[in-house]
């Protein structure tokens, strides 16, 4: 018997240089009872020829070829195609481990769990291994959707990220990405709440490729606004669903829009934007959110309502002090 069928969903945008080892990566897996589904999204380059060759050399692979629609859209094209009991997702310029899909199935199993992670390896662009998202490679655990909210808020071990993860295909019944900057942070959230048990292990098993188009490095175009709105959303729906989880949310959520208030204060084509960030900055607290916000955050938040500029000027001695109190 081969087991249960897994479809592995490639996005491939412009990817010709790095098809190729994504690609054997995933047709190298020792579970191979694998439906490969990569779409091309209206590449410019090479790779819907790449793609059309591999799928000649491997019956395995499905090639979907359509105008550019981003990354949650090629996705969703896939997913309404696939037939997978399981479905995992790989970046086209990232690769994975050989064992990735068997062990992350075997976790499920065994788990009796809807979403299986693992640890994620971030590699240069001279192919080095600089970090890991999660040092601790021998921790695993099994938990609820409500800690595994908490999980995702503190955004340590299990994260918004949809590819170092493995999930049960119905679990995506009903839902389908959003064409928005940041869509797995719109999409992750409201998957686990599905799901009755998410298990991780700490194993790196995932390799994610550090381009000079990461996010880390990019210019904050006004599509980051969307990672502010993606944020608000899922405190929305903590307050229905997660109540436990609001007061972290809450914290998360201010926090980020005073960073990208930080970044973006001097960019003229964030004017209105930073209007909109300093607006969510100081409205009123909800019942007790906020309560157990650092000291520090607390008075940066006061220094957006007295005037941002101030906040901007002052950070730097605030974040001084902080780091002075440990």
């Amino acid at each position: 018997m081969p087991g249960p069928l897994i479809s592995v969903i490639v996005p491939v945008y412009n990817a010709e240089k790095y098809l190729g080892k994504c690609v054997a990566s995933i047709r190298a897996q020792t579970y191979q009872n694998l439906e490969i589904i990569l779409v091309d999204d209206g590449s410019h380059d090479r790779s819907g020829e790449l793609c059309e060759a591999f799928a000649l050399e491997d019956p395995r692979i499905v090639v979907i070829r359509k105008e550019n629609g981003g990354v949650g859209s090629a996705r969703n094209v896939a997913l309404d195609a696939m037939h997978g009991d399981y479905v995992g997702f790989v970046d086209a310029d990232d690769w994975i481990d050989s064992k990735m899909y068997e062990i992350l199935l075997r976790r499920m199993v065994v788990e009796n769990a809807q979403i299986s992670c693992c640890g994620t390896a971030f590699v240069s662009g001279e192919g080095e291994i600089t970090g890991y998202f999660d040092s601790d490679m021998n921790v695993q655990f099994t938990v609820d959707s409500t800690i595994a909210q908490m999980e995702l808020i503190h955004g340590g071990r299990i994260t918004n990220s949809m590819w170092n993860k493995l999930y049960v295909a119905e679990i995506f019944d009903g839902l389908r990405q959003k064409n928005v900057y940041m869509e797995d942070l719109a999409m992750q959230y409201l998957l686990i709440a599905k799901a009755e048990r998410i298990t991780y292990t700490g194993q790196p098993m995932y390799y994610y490729y550090l381009s000079e188009n990461s996010i880390t490095r990019g210019h904050y175009t006004t599509r980051f606004f969307d990672w502010v709105i993606g944020t608000e959303d899922r405190l929305a729906f903590y307050q229905e669903h997660f109540p436990a989880c609001v007061p972290e949310a809450y914290n998360q959520y201010i926090s980020l829009c005073m960073d990208i208030l930080l970044i973006t204060w001097k960019m003229p084509e964030w004017k209105e934007l930073n209007k909109e960030l300093v607006r969510r900055i100081t409205a009123p607290l909800t019942e007790n959110y906020g309560d157990d916000m650092g000291r520090i955050a607390k008075v940066k938040r006061q220094l957006v309502k007295i005037h941002p500029q101030l906040f901007i000027w002052l950070n730097p001695l605030l974040e001084k002090f902080k780091s002075h109190q440990g």
